[in-house]
């Protein structure tokens, strides 16, 4: 298994004046990552903040919060990156420890047994950096709320992590040359993994904070990334402002697409404008990435998101559980190796998300003839439209192209007949008849019609960036403000 700590100190011995962080606001080479990692960790255990120990970080600087967070783990302690730390109260956690830089933020939502400064000083060297750091385990919480809005919190053990970094370790886009840019949320387990890893491979992490468009494009145009995360509404907008604005930019070499269904017109735009190399990728935080594969591997196959990874097996089940043969759709289930699965993390307790040795994401699919993994829809979020199922997904995927429209999300509305009708949340520019989208999703050969639009200032969306699908359903059921 690659130990993160001894990967970094390496790169800081044979090449340590190469940037590990760059950003618009400062840099920070690999000698500077090693020595701010150590003097963190060393003087979190001088002040008594034993291994093991559940700490949290409230810091403006995001290059400050990641190594604070990345000293914190080299000392052994239970290193709470969930972005929210208000997420903990929710679920009866009680941190042992905030650390917090007095921002406006404070921390005072948070509970916790010490509240400690986290000072400049916390990162240079002090007369204790020398002590010797004892090799231990540490742990990371997240929090993930998935497409329902519901969080969770999930604790992933230094054996989760080394597993991962190790697995995701072999792919393409992972190099000693990389920059890697996240356009995700940067406190999510994936963009934070994908970092460590660019580290450990003695790449660059490039950190921005939350900008618009056209910003983003700007900071793409700068800084060149070879490698960019991003969730299908954000590669939109991106998408929109190169139409809108066109711009000379050096393709991405790879941008992975995760976290919610994108439509194969998006991704082929993407691929066009953006990128030499777009992947589609399907996963979980429970158990890590199921499916992914480059947009030529699935070309004409609709619902696909790529072929299943070595290692897991998927099968599809009925409404009993029993398994289904492969080819026919039915609810997901996903059997992960032992190393993978995080587990939730409530109340102090620590729970396995698997059930008889499989995890269930929620999702209704198939597998098929090559391995790909085909998804249909969500089995909570699926609109029954007196016996057509209709994936939400989907449609918002489809409306998302028509101009003038910035953000959508749909769901269902019971109509006097009984069955459901489907409802538009829009944030536009400008006016949006409903027959423009209807003539829009005919035009497309959509089945499916829209029933009513209601014009929103924004789209609720959970901290993940994705839609708050129960929010959605209670903008619907409130009465239409005129």
């Amino acid at each position: 298994m690659t130990d993160i700590f001894d990967a970094i100190d390496r790169h800081a011995k044979h090449t340590p004046g190469s940037y590990a962080f760059i950003s618009p606001a400062a840099s920070l080479n690999y000698s500077g990552l090693s020595d701010g990692i150590r003097n963190i960790a060393t003087r979190a255990l001088t002040m008594n903040i034993s291994p093991g120990s559940l700490v949290g970080v409230r810091c403006r600087n995001p290059n400050v919060e990641i190594l604070t967070n990345l000293g914190l783990m080299r000392a052994g302690m239970r290193v709470g990156i969930a972005g929210n730390k208000s997420t903990y109260a929710e679920h009866g956690v009680v941190l042992d420890v905030l650390l917090t830089d007095g921002s406006t933020h404070g921390g005072k939502d948070v509970a916790a047994r010490r509240h400690i400064p986290l000072t400049p000083d916390w990162v240079q060297p002090h007369e204790f950096s020398n002590r010797k750091i004892e090799p231990t385990d540490y742990g990371l919480i997240f929090a993930s709320s998935g497409s329902t809005g519901a969080s969770k919190l999930l604790f992933a053990s230094r054996e989760n992590i080394d597993y991962r970094v190790d697995v995701k370790s072999g792919e393409p886009w992972f190099h000693e040359d990389m920059r890697f840019m996240t356009l995700s949320q940067p406190n999510s387990m994936t963009s934070f993994l994908d970092a460590v890893i660019t580290l450990v491979k003695g790449g660059q992490v490039v950190r921005l904070d939350a900008m618009p468009p056209a910003q983003t494009l700007d900071a793409i145009t700068v800084f060149q990334p070879t490698y960019v995360n991003t969730p299908p509404y954000t590669l939109v907008s991106l998408l929109e402002g190169l139409k809108t604005n066109p711009r000379k930019l050096r393709k991405i070499d790879y941008l992975r697409v995760a976290g919610a269904y994108c439509s194969p017109q998006v991704r082929a735009s993407a691929k066009e404008l953006l990128a030499s190399h777009v992947i589609t990728s399907y996963g979980a935080t429970e158990t890590g990435r199921i499916a992914f594969a480059e947009l030529e591997d699935i070309a004409g196959i609709d619902g696909a998101v790529g072929a299943i990874m070595a290692g897991l097996a998927v099968e599809t089940v009925d409404d009993s559980g029993a398994p289904l043969p492969q080819g026919e759709t039915g609810e997901l289930r996903v059997k992960p190796p032992a190393e993978s699965p995080l587990s939730y993390f409530s109340s102090g307790e620590l729970i396995s998300p698997l059930k008889d040795g499989w995890f269930y994401p929620g999702d209704i699919g198939r597998v098929d003839e090559k391995n790909n993994l085909i998804i249909s829809g969500r089995k909570s979020s699926v609109i029954n439209m007196g016996g057509n199922k209709v994936d939400p997904e989907r449609v918002e995927s489809a409306l998302i192209r028509i101009d003038g429209i910035e953000d959508v999300a749909v769901g269902p509305f019971r109509s006097a007949s009984g069955y459901d009708v489907i409802v538009a949340l829009v944030k536009s520019s400008g006016p949006i008849q409903l027959e423009q989208l209807n003539q829009f999703l005919e035009k497309n050969r959509q089945i499916y019609r829209i029933d009513s639009i209601r014009r929103v200032s924004s789209i609720p969306r959970n901290t993940n960036g994705k839609i708050d699908r129960r929010a959605v359903l209670e903008q619907i059921k409130s009465p239409a403000k005129h």
